[in-house]
C-alpha cells in the first residue's frame, strides 16, 4: 500500500515540505508512518490526511495523502 507522505518537521526552516512516496503495510496507522519516518510524535502537532485533520492510531488507505506539521512555537 502506497501514501505520499509532506512533512515540514525535519525542514523547519525552509518553505517547501519534503515529500515522500512510502509503502506501508496493510492496516498501518499513522503511528506506524511516523514510526518508519523515524520521526517523534512530540514532534508532530498536526496531521492532515486528504485535506481533513488525522487523529492517533487513524488507519491509512492506499493513496493517501498525508501532511505532517511540526508544532509552532511563538512569543
Amino acid at each position: 500500500m502506497k501514501v505520499t507522505v509532506k512533512h515540514f518537521i525535519q525542514l523547519k526552516q525552509q518553505n517547501a515540505p519534503k515529500i515522500q512516496h512510502i509503502d506501508v503495510v496493510q492496516d498501518a496507522s499513522v503511528d506506524d508512518l511516523v514510526a518508519v519516518l523515524n520521526l517523534k510524535k512530540e514532534e508532530i502537532g498536526i496531521m492532515i490526511i486528504n485535506g481533513k485533520q488525522a487523529v492517533w492510531g487513524q488507519k491509512l488507505k492506499d493513496n493517501d495523502v498525508v501532511t505532517l506539521i511540526p508544532h509552532i512555537g511563538g512569543g
